[in-house]
């Protein structure tokens, strides 16, 4: 799974959007939808169908790993809305499937997308204010092909 990098202009307004800061998060998002990955490996995209996932039936996906500065309890503070409302955009619009913070230590975050680009989640990353204002040092995207679960987050 290689996924394109596409532009559409459904994707150029979202990418607007996520560069305007995520500043109101009650219109993030809300005129335009990310465009699906369709095509090519014979790897689906995940859905709210529920068919099984099996090695002959394998979900691609994308997995968004953050590691946090020290204390980023006591740091995260004027920054956690817009974070939160970032990712809550991406799940408002089926392409965020879960997201949290590692806990005992939360020393990092882990997001599971569907349906993105490489390039879409990594628009979303240079945009989020963690990583904007210097709480997220490191991260990395990296594809995820699913073989074993329910299929219906």
């Amino acid at each position: 799974f290689a996924p394109a990098r596409v532009h559409t202009p459904g994707t150029h307004a979202l990418l607007s959007t996520v560069k305007r800061g995520i500043r109101d998060s009650s219109t993030f998002y809300s005129k335009t939808q990310v465009p699906a990955l369709r095509g090519g490996s014979g790897v689906r995209e995940l859905s709210s169908a529920g068919t099984p996932l099996s090695p002959e039936n394998p979900a691609a996906l994308l997995v968004l790993t953050y590691t946090y500065v020290p204390d980023i309890l006591e740091k995260r503070g004027p920054h956690r809305a817009g974070h939160i409302a970032g990712a809550k955009a991406l799940t408002d619009s089926g392409n965020c499937i879960l997201a949290g913070a590692l806990a005992n230590p939360v020393d990092g975050a882990i997001f599971i997308f569907k349906g993105l680009t490489k390039a879409q989640v990594e628009d979303f990353v240079k945009n989020d204010p963690y990583v904007v204002n210097g709480l997220v040092p490191k991260w990395e995207i990296r594809e995820w092909t699913a073989v074993v679960g329910t299929g219906t987050l």
